[in-house]
């Protein structure tokens, strides 16, 4: 896809997985538009954004979380609240304060970055596994949503051993024309290649 003048907005931009998504499409030719922003000031930040361009070709969001190695019964509802606001919540947010911005594009993507750790489960990542399932619950819910405005939303759940970079081309890749026909779908980059793993389809 060519990328030149697509606007783009990067959230959680401070995240590798992000970061490298914010590299990548700069090279490509992309205004890019990188965030680091808190959840608090994440509305305000996507309609500045949102304001300055008329309009987002492309939303991506690093909702990635740092497992604390937590056991369920080790789990509090402050410790779950805080995980929930800094993945879950944060990447619905992002997608639901640029629905406006998505809709003028007249084709936009959302493609969200999660934790896969609800592909190899462990007694001490129930934290990631939480929050990725949540992520996918939104991302099928939400496509269904919007699809006729015209917008798509996909989520990459990145395994431990993918590189930013990888999981970067598989983001970018589901938010491009190859995969126009793609939404409401997670697909699991274990960090073998591109795209990786089982796809959920929409309502699957």
């Amino acid at each position: 896809m060519d990328w030149r003048n697509k606007i783009v907005v990067v959230t959680g931009a401070d995240k590798a997985a992000g970061r490298a998504v914010a590299q990548t499409l700069t090279a490509a030719g992309a205004s890019v538009q990188a965030m680091n922003s808190p959840l608090s000031a994440l509305r305000e930040e996507l309609d500045w954004a949102g304001a300055v361009n008329g309009r987002i070709d492309a939303l991506f969001c690093d909702a990635t979380v740092a497992d604390p190695g937590m056991t369920a019964a080790q789990l509090t509802p402050d410790v779950i609240r805080r995980y929930m606001d800094d993945s879950a919540r944060y990447a619905w947010k992002s997608a639901l304060y640029a629905v406006p911005r998505l809709r003028a594009a007249g084709n936009a993507a959302v493609v969200f970055i999660t934790n896969s750790s609800v592909r190899h489960p462990r007694t001490d990542n129930v934290i990631s596994a939480v929050c990725s399932a949540s992520v996918e619950s939104i991302t099928k819910n939400f496509a269904s949503e919007v699809a006729s405005s015209g917008i798509r939303i996909c989520t990459v759940l990145q395994g431990a051993d993918a590189a930013p970079e990888e999981t970067a081309d598989t983001a970018v890749f589901l938010a491009g024309a190859d995969a126009s026909y793609i939404t409401g779908m997670a697909y699991s980059n274990v960090g073998l290649g591109l795209v990786h793993g089982m796809a959920h389809p929409l309502g699957g």
